[in-house]
């Protein structure tokens, strides 16, 4: 199954709706072609600094704050801010998954959603309408 259908099925089961979970994906494809490894930057075939600086992360040779600090791009909504990719980090040692999982980050953004931006959410919860999805969610 492609990440795009992985994201959209748990979006859709978290009740967005089929426009919201579209134009949130849209956001993703744009930001890292909805690939949960992707480094920013990286546009290496088969994007391996991105597979490496995963590894790096969840084998623990790139602690958490080098990982928070670097100000790198990390992931599906590319998460750069210091608080943010700490909050990723520290969800996903806590469940014991690799940074890089598809389900781990759709899981924390639709968190991040619900906790900062509960509005946003909920426009993406009862929208039929993807462009004005789209639009909000950028």
């Amino acid at each position: 199954m492609s990440y795009y259908q992985t994201a959209y099925d748990i979006l859709r089961d978290a009740g967005l709706t089929k426009a919201g979970s579209l134009g949130l994906l849209g956001n993703w494809d744009c930001e890292s072609n909805c690939e949960p490894v992707r480094l920013q930057g990286d546009f290496s075939s088969g994007r391996i600094l991105s597979k490496q600086y995963t590894q790096n992360v969840d084998s623990g040779s790139m602690s958490r704050d080098q990982f928070q600090r670097d100000q790198k791009g990390y992931g599906l909504a590319q998460w750069t801010y210091y608080t943010r990719k700490a909050a990723l980090y520290d969800t996903a040692k806590a469940q014991g998954k690799s940074i890089g999982d598809i389900d781990l980050q759709v899981r924390f953004a639709l968190k991040e959603l619900s906790s900062d931006y509960s509005g946003l959410l909920s426009f993406l919860k009862s929208t039929n309408d993807v462009y004005q999805a789209c639009s909000r969610v950028c």
